[in-house]
């Protein structure tokens, strides 16, 4: 299941040349004076590669994401951030 996200149509965590998985995730931040949840959102995107013996995990987090529904969801602003950071990490440039 988690392996999709880098595969087909959802490809803003790919990386180039590597089998990578991950999950994203979007939410309310909760407040810590009187409980319950604020109108303040998080999205965050979760991978790791290679799939099949993970070497490498990074956790991608967006403080008050912008877009409204699924355009400001994780799977649109962290991962693409995720499929970035590994290459850039690594050196590679692909």
């Amino acid at each position: 299941m988690l392996e999709e996200w880098c595969r087909g149509d959802r490809t803003r965590a790919a990386l180039q040349g590597h089998r990578a998985a991950g999950k994203n995730g979007y939410g309310a931040e909760g407040r810590s004076i009187r409980g319950g949840y604020g109108d303040k959102r998080l999205a965050s995107f979760l991978g790791f590669a290679p799939a099949d013996g993970a070497a490498l995990a990074i956790l991608v987090v967006i403080d008050e994401p912008e877009g409204k529904g699924s355009e400001g969801d994780g799977g649109a602003v962290a991962a693409p951030v995720w499929g970035a950071s590994p290459q850039r990490l690594c050196g590679s440039s692909t």
